[in-house]
């Protein structure tokens, strides 16, 4: 009984021993150790000797409670993360919004980016340094300075940065309208109805077309987007290029527009197709990445609105352009490459078939020697015998 027990000590240390071996083979065992628990515990005393393995269950109620709030945090940064780069395309409308409330400019939509980005890493850390902690049954004790995510200043702007934004401010419609009446550019612009308490609440278009009609800009470079006093707009400017939003073709029709102003996310679904197919002239909004307005640009989208023209006015063709002849030689090409493939899958399992004959014939013929021979032989001894 006792060299049993002992062989199944030793049976159990030599698991333990194969299991840890890798870390002994690279690393010092209790450097390991104390580099895991200071990162997730703070607590950098060195250990003298490994401590006796301890049952799955050995920390504290708090922390058994809290490390799947750990993991949930961890899922969900990451979500976070994944979503909010997916959504490149909206971070001047995001910064826009803030500026609306907070009356300050900033690249508010990459500080996001950057906080979700050092959360999605910071948690991933945690959630691995807890895993290899429980791998070696020690107790977990995450301190108290991971369970709270303080975030410091940025940088703030150089002195030439301040007066640069100090010298910036919005032009006036008058000025705007100057200037695209010099080069000759369309003007499309958003135009929102004034507080209660306005003096102009209620004159407010009447005024905006006043201001256009005395700028002396041309009036089919106007492409008015306001559906209120559509009459009244008609009967002052007539030249003015009157834009929709995503009506029925019917309403269109009824109301004369022949242009939509319609938001990107609803190239997705048809590629507004009917509405090409009515001649209708589509312009998009916001669309600030290159990859959308090369996805408008293949869909046949006649004009788009963004805040990044700087970047898309250097795309001379789409990303997702291919010209006949290299679309033609990218199938043919394919497809060779494809028929080899099969080809040579179904040239290998044969071969390896045909191998497996040949061995099975060889195994066969060697097994049934012997036994001819010895049948042979015992023939022999009965005729001697007899």
């Amino acid at each position: 009984m006792d060299d049993i027990n002992r062989t199944e000590v030793g049976n159990e240390e030599t698991g333990r021993r194969e299991n840890n071996s890798w870390i002994k083979r690279h690393f010092n065992y209790e450097c390991y150790m104390t580099f895991l628990n200071g990162c997730y515990s703070c607590k950098w005393e060195a250990q003298q000797k490994k401590k006796p393995r301890r049952p799955l269950c050995c920390c504290s109620l708090r922390e058994r409670i809290f490390y799947p709030w750990l993991i949930m945090s961890f899922f969900l940064s990451t979500i976070l993360l994944f979503t909010w780069v997916e959504t490149s395309n909206e971070y001047n409308g995001f910064d826009w919004v803030v500026f609306l409330g907070a009356r300050i400019w900033f690249f508010w939509s990459l500080v996001l980016l950057s906080v979700i980005g050092i959360l999605a890493a910071y948690t991933t850390m945690l959630v691995v340094l807890g895993f290899l902690l429980c791998w070696e049954k020690n107790e977990l004790y995450l301190h108290w300075y991971h369970k709270i995510k303080p975030f410091f200043g940025m940088k703030p702007l150089s002195e030439a940065d301040r007066e640069r934004a100090r010298n910036q401010k919005i032009p006036k419609l008058s000025e705007l309208l100057e200037i695209a009446r010099k080069a000759k550019k369309k003007v499309i612009f958003d135009l929102y109805t004034p507080p209660r308490s306005h003096p102009s609440r209620s004159s407010y278009i009447r005024l905006v077309v006043s201001v256009i009609l005395d700028s002396k800009i041309e009036q089919h470079l106007i492409i008015w987007l306001p559906g209120s006093e559509r009459d009244y707009v008609r009967s002052k400017a007539p030249g003015f290029q009157h834009i929709g939003r995503l009506f029925t073709i019917e309403r269109l029709t009824k109301e004369k527009i022949t242009r939509i102003n319609v938001d990107y996310k609803n190239l997705f679904y048809n590629g507004l197709k009917e509405y090409k197919a009515a001649n209708i002239t589509i312009n998009v909004y916001l669309v600030n990445e290159p990859w959308l307005f090369s996805l408008a640009w293949c869909s046949s989208i006649h004009s788009v609105t963004t805040d990044n023209i700087q970047v898309l006015k250097e795309i001379n063709h789409p990303y997702y352009f291919m010209t006949p002849d290299f679309y033609m030689f990218m199938w043919i090409f394919l497809d060779i490459l494809s028929a080899v493939f099969i080809v040579a899958i179904f040239y290998s399992i044969w071969l390896r078939e045909s191998q497996s004959e040949k061995i099975l014939q060889g195994i066969t013929s060697y097994t049934e020697t012997p036994s001819v021979r010895s049948l042979h032989e015992e023939v022999l001894r009965v005729e001697e015998t007899r």
